[in-house]
């Protein structure tokens, strides 16, 4: 994938590849089962030229650990393995064990004179391991608008995934950045990219410290918790209904104190399934501090979605500005500013502020 964000068409090829690769192996172990040779061999054969061929396919048969699937293969059908058969399997783990798949995901991107070291993953870490367009957008937002200043403030990033914003922030001065994320993977793609950076008040021994370097931390945010917090529920582990997303375990990373606030909160792109209507909100309207802002970028997929969720905030006293972007004047606009491929195009919820401590 090359280095500009990526973009839908990649996002959609990403999950074809996704499932077709948990398909191919679900096929591949059933047929391995049954000792159906002439079926695994076509299989196999197709496999081969795809992932040889595709990079997204490769990279998800990487993930799931393919190479692995194939050496096993490869001993337990070495009586019966035809010339075609081995080349095959040869192929998909060349492919899969190569130079390509041990070359370094962490890339470097640069805002307003900062660098920033992120890390991104497969599909199956979740939707989050990429950094999609709105992600670019935001970080170019940071340093192009003055009215976003995060020197000296508190800073949270929701839904973080790789967590340029939040990195951005930190290198930008803020006093205290708070990287957050629910999926297993994607947070420990996040302290690798942490340790990754130079960030202010950076200390000897700072990398010694698993999860914080300098004025940036990775924590484990679910927001279903704040849900229950202010609703005055037990929190219970609920799965995010995301079909997309990775698995949590809410152990990976430490959490958040309950009681923590902060100045400002970023996300983006982080409103995809109708639960997180009502969770979003809940984690804004609990983290926030008192006059403090919110700015939440998202592309509209769902337009009733993205109105039912400035609905919600409001109903949580949070006082809402929504901004269309103007992708005319957008840096990025050439690499991936296509609005009409959305039914909302590009918003910006700016100066979401809560109003109300009661």
């Amino acid at each position: 994938m090359s280095n500009a964000s990526a973009d839908e068409e990649d996002f959609l090829e990403l999950v074809v590849a996704n499932e077709t690769v948990c398909t191919w192996l679900d096929k591949w172990k059933s047929y391995a089962k049954d000792q159906n040779v002439d079926r695994l061999a076509v299989l196999l054969h197709d496999i081969a030229k795809t992932i040889s061929t595709k990079e997204p396919y490769a990279e998800e048969a990487r993930e799931c650990g393919m190479a692995d699937e194939a050496l096993r293969t490869m001993k337990s059908f070495s009586h019966v393995l035809s010339d075609t058969l081995l080349d095959d399997l040869s192929v998909i783990i060349a492919t899969c064990s190569g130079p390509l798949a041990q070359g370094d995901r962490v890339r470097s991107i640069e805002y307003g004179g900062h660098t920033i070291y992120i890390k991104e993953g497969a599909l199956g870490d979740g939707v989050g391991a990429k950094v999609w367009r709105v992600a670019r957008i935001m970080c170019q937002k940071m340093v192009d608008d003055p009215a976003l200043c995060v020197e000296g403030k508190d800073v949270l990033e929701v839904g973080a995934g790789c967590g340029a914003c939040g990195f951005l922030a930190g290198k930008m001065g803020a006093h205290q950045v708070v990287v957050s994320d629910y999926v297993d993977q994607l947070l420990l793609n996040l302290k690798e990219a942490l340790h990754r950076n130079e960030f202010p008040g950076q200390q000897v021994g700072d990398r010694d410290q698993e999860w914080n370097n300098g004025n940036v931390a990775v924590r484990f945010i679910d927001w279903e918790d704040s849900v229950a917090l202010l609703e005055q529920q037990t929190p219970v582990d609920i799965k995010s209904p995301a079909a997309l997303d990775g698995e949590s375990s809410r152990i990976v990373a430490p959490g958040v104190p309950e009681e923590s606030k902060f100045d400002i909160i970023l996300g983006t792109d982080v409103l995809y399934e109708w639960p997180m209507v009502q969770s979003l909100s809940a984690t804004l309207q609990h983290r926030l501090r008192p006059d403090g802002t919110a700015y939440i970028c998202n592309a509209v997929r769902d337009q009733a979605m993205f109105d039912a969720f400035i609905d919600s905030m409001r109903s949580r006293h949070l006082d809402v500005s929504v901004s269309h972007l103007d992708t005319e004047t957008t840096h990025e606009q050439e690499s991936f500013c296509r609005e009409q491929e959305y039914e909302g195009g590009y918003n910006t919820l700016t100066d979401i502020v809560y109003d109300s401590i009661e």
